[in-house]
């Protein structure tokens, strides 16, 4: 087997950076240094791998198909070697480190005042919180600690089951003062409907709401749909514990309910600060409307 070739760790960042940016001008500007030098770097670690890996032309810099998985192991490790990091407090000592949280938009609040409770409890815990509608790799440690509604099953990551998310049909009062409130899940085909864009319309409340009529707006994300059902665009299917100050109709209407887990690396048991906030979250879920 042939060995690997020397590598300069900072090049193959700088090379990451260049797949990113497009241009070796703005990798030299970011990091302080010249361009010459910058594209030197480049041409030492193509000489060490025997593969030209970026092509470079008037219009910026392009990365070679043979380059782009080094780019790609290059960032998981970069990920990796971040995580690894904020996990380093010694045992026995006060809680200290990052903890990264990600989740869907609409479990912002939640964790906000179980963060905003436990950095009171633990100053040297610090937060990084990612809210978005995909999935974060938690082996890949892009998160630490994450909220979901659907379980993957994976060996490496352990679930713990926070309950069922109740969902409703709400409208804003003003809405319902203006165009009445529907009395049977038929009336809903002629009144406006807030729903949710792609691919969250495929989850099972808003399935349920888009076979009853066609919406007259769509948000990519929970948060923009709740400011439009508040605003009076039209009625929605959302979470009952997040729909203060909205009118509840139908509700007799049986909306499918979603489960939520709290979902850690099994490698967190080994990370006091990670384990720590994780019970922390789920006592404060259990504790609300997550049951």
């Amino acid at each position: 087997m042939d060995a690997t070739p020397p590598l300069a760790w900072d090049d193959l960042q700088l090379l990451a950076d260049a797949a990113q940016a497009g241009s070796l001008l703005a990798v030299a500007r970011r990091r302080g240094l010249a361009v010459s030098t910058l594209s030197r770097r480049m041409t030492r670690l193509e000489a060490a791998l025997g593969v030209t890996l970026l092509e470079r032309g008037p219009q910026g810099t392009a990365v070679r198909a043979a380059a782009r998985e080094l780019v790609e192991v290059t960032r998981q490790f970069d990920v990796a070697l971040a995580a690894a990091v904020r996990a380093l407090p010694a045992r026995g000592q006060a809680l200290r480190g990052t903890i990264r949280v990600s989740a869907g938009d609409g479990f912002a609040p939640l964790i906000g005042r179980c963060a905003a409770a436990f950095a009171r409890a633990h100053p040297g815990v610090r937060f990084e919180l990612a809210l978005e509608d995909r999935l974060a790799d938690l082996p890949r440690r892009e998160a630490d600690v994450t909220l979901r509604t659907l379980h993957r099953r994976e060996a490496s990551l352990r679930y713990r089951a926070l309950g069922r998310l109740a969902y409703g049909v709400f409208g804003a009062p003003a809405l319902i003062d203006a165009v009445g409130a529907p009395r049977t899940v038929r009336d809903l085909v002629t009144r406006p409907l807030v729903s949710l864009a792609a691919p969250l319309d495929r989850i099972a409340p808003q399935a349920w709401l888009g076979a009853r009529g066609a919406a007259v707006l769509r948000a990519n994300t929970f948060g923009g749909q709740l400011a439009a059902v508040q605003a009076g665009v039209g009625f929605a299917a959302l979470p009952v514990a997040s729909a203060t100050g909205l009118a509840r109709v139908l509700p007799a209407a049986r909306i499918p309910d979603l489960p939520v887990w709290l979902v850690t690396r099994a490698s967190a048991r080994t990370e006091p600060h990670v384990q720590a906030f994780a019970a922390a979250l789920a006592a404060q879920a259990l504790s609300e409307a997550l049951r």
